[in-house]
């Protein structure tokens, strides 16, 4: 019993650390989309599924920062092996950007990765 309420009495700290943990992120991405193009800085197309005579697709988001310059990765795989690595700046507390690939058939997956090298969001698609 007496094991029990001392569990009880830490969960404020756990969850406090939790909560800062999750507030302490320099950027968020916002949104994050494939498409088959940008038109004034706004995707085009956006969908979860490709033919391959689409050729190349745009992996899209919107990024918020509280310090900036930051430096983000879109890291893009397929089937499982990593493809290309693609730096992108982000020099304004709020903006959009984006990278793009030629594509082949199979399961794709990119990541929006920070500096230190955590995973700030994913979003996959198939190419057939």
């Amino acid at each position: 019993m007496k094991a029990f309420f001392l569990c009880l009495s830490l969960l404020p700290l756990l969850w406090s650390d939790m909560v800062f943990c999750q507030h302490d992120q320099i950027c968020r991405v916002e949104k994050m989309v494939m498409c088959c193009g940008v038109e004034q800085k706004e995707p085009q197309g956006e969908a979860k599924a490709f033919d391959a005579a689409t050729g190349r697709v745009v992996c899209w988001m919107r990024i918020a920062c509280v310090e900036i310059p930051q430096e983000v990765l879109h890291i893009w795989y397929v089937d499982g092996q990593k493809q290309a690595e693609v730096p992108l700046t982000v020099k304004f507390p709020t903006m959009r950007t984006w990278s793009s690939k030629n594509i082949w058939p199979g399961q794709w997956k990119v990541q929006a990765v920070d500096e230190d090298g955590g995973v700030l969001t994913e979003t996959s698609f198939v190419v057939r």
